[in-house]
């Protein structure tokens, strides 16, 4: 005969449990679906630091999530295959590096042939994932932005025998599930001609790309690859962004291509802009973003501040952003801040290899364009902060006049502090303040006498892959008093937001 099971006793006093109680699991299947789909979507955006319209593929978090149950997978897909990023370790396994540069093409080549498999693996093994993925589920990956990081190490005489079977898998990603593709970011890209010239045109013939981002591609023999700019091309993608920094000067031929551009980046290795300041001009009617580059030939801001005072006597220029880097000589630089005031809708404005930096900037810039939010002031070329002539006050007292600043960042380096005598132990002795005290004396500064501004940056170092630099973000306690967070930290592309530059749109 069975015996019911005896019933649990309470402890008495003193006396430890032999088990702690465990918590209780929550049932997350149980949940509705339209709540559990929120629930998988901030899993994914809330545990990655950058932005989820830049391709950096899911968070580690989702991919767990996604493989607790049947059902969490199925409902985690989409967003696992929605963003792509693929950034290789090396061009070949570090056992079998040589030590020395190979010159000779033809050794290259030879030895390219014995490692293919090795990269094949590599970036091959992805596509042959997404196959397996759409054949267990018998539905297309969708994939709505892709990022591929060529190899760049510079080991071989000819890096684009190296990277071509990649490139191809590449090309055959593209061709295969890329239907649904809206976002395409390629960096450091070294390819012959005729893959090359497949790789541009697999690119333009994606029907939904709306994002062009091409860093450091370079395609040999280009006049050859890339010779179908010069004819007439069929309809091309509904390109918003386009964005071109380095690599083959011919890729810069895309902006006269494109008829319906939003946002555009150009930062070519020449510095030469002549031959597209027209194709730039005609944009202007559509263009909310606006950042050139490395502007070697004062004529190309001359043109803008042209077109901007007569374009804006029959129609309202959409411009919202203006980045513009290159040196000015000081009567030329009056002409382009007097043409901003023809450009209502500006909100964010930086200005590069200022040189001459004074307080009396800022005042003009006020002047014309009040009705800024955001405003980035470069006195050199980015590569380290510099002194600047005016005392910091009298640069917060030409700020206060943008009553609507929310954003503010220069270069401006703050200058050495005296040594403060300190008692210790072995004695006094004198300690002058590191550079973090004396940044954080600055931006606490521009804090309190900029009641709008949330973020301030003294900005250190200034690249095309990310800024370096003092960051601050203000708050305000529950008391109403004014609060500043500073940390010395490395962005990417903290001036240009992808959140804003490119748009994803959901089915």
């Amino acid at each position: 005969m069975a015996f019911p099971a005896p019933s649990p006793q309470p402890s008495l006093p003193g006396q430890l449990p032999d088990k702690e109680p465990q918590p209780a699991v929550f049932p997350i299947l149980q949940l509705p679906p339209e709540i559990l789909l929120c629930v998988i979507k901030s899993v994914d955006v809330g545990t990655r630091a950058i932005s989820p319209t830049f391709p950096c593929g899911p968070s580690r978090e989702l991919l767990c999530l996604s493989e607790t149950s049947v059902y969490l997978h199925t409902l985690c897909r989409p967003l696992i295959w929605r963003s792509v990023n693929w950034e290789p370790q090396s061009i070949r396994p570090p056992s079998r590096r040589p030590r020395q540069v190979i010159e000779d093409v033809e050794a290259a080549r030879e030895y390219a042939a014995r490692v293919t498999r090795w990269k094949a693996r590599r970036m091959r093994s992805l596509l042959e994932l997404m196959q397996e993925a759409k054949e267990s589920t018998r539905g297309p990956i969708k994939i709505k932005a892709l990022s591929y990081t060529g190899y760049d190490d510079g080991e071989f005489g000819d890096d684009s025998i190296a990277a071509e079977p990649d490139v191809q898998a590449l090309c055959d990603i593209l061709n295969d599930h890329g239907r649904q593709i809206q976002v395409i970011f390629l960096k450091a890209v070294v390819v012959g001609q005729e893959l090359g010239r497949s790789l541009i045109l697999d690119i333009l013939y994606l029907p939904k790309l709306s994002a062009l981002r091409l860093h450091s591609v370079t395609i040999h023999n280009q006049s050859r690859a890339l010779d179908f700019f010069d004819q007439m091309m069929g309809p091309l993608p509904p390109l918003r962004t386009l964005q071109i920094m380095h690599g083959s000067p011919k890729l810069l031929q895309l902006v006269g291509c494109m008829t319906d551009l939003h946002s555009l980046l150009l930062w070519p290795g020449s510095r030469q802009f002549g031959s597209l300041t027209p194709f730039i001009v005609r944009l202007l009617p559509q263009l909310r973003l606006l950042s050139l580059d490395s502007v070697g030939e004062p004529g190309v801001f001359d043109a803008l501040a042209e077109a901007f005072e007569d374009m804006s006597e029959y129609q309202t220029l959409p411009l919202e952003e203006l980045f513009l880097e290159g040196r000015q000589s000081l009567p030329r630089r009056q002409i382009l801040l007097e043409s901003l005031s023809h450009l209502p809708k500006l909100q964010r404005l930086a200005l590069f290899h200022l040189r001459e930096a004074k307080p009396r900037l800022i005042a003009d810039i006020a002047h014309y364009t009040p009705q800024l939010r955001a405003l980035t002031l470069i006195h050199g070329d980015a590569s380290s902060s510099v002194y600047w002539p005016s005392a910091l006050q009298d640069y917060v007292d030409e700020l206060k006049k943008l009553k609507r600043i929310e954003f503010f960042a220069w270069d401006r380096r703050s200058p050495p502090a005296p040594r403060i005598a300190r008692t210790s132990d072995e004695g006094e002795e004198e300690e002058r303040p590191n550079q973090l005290r004396l940044e954080y004396s600055t931006l606490h500064s521009l804090g309190k006498g900029l009641p709008t501004l949330k973020e301030a940056v003294c900005v250190t170092q200034d690249t095309s892959e990310a800024s370096s630099g003092y960051f601050a973000e203000y708050s305000f306690t529950p008391q109403g008093a004014r609060r500043v967070d500073v940390k010395k930290k490395l962005v990417r592309d903290f001036l240009v937001d992808f959140e804003r530059w490119c748009i994803i749109v959901d089915e």
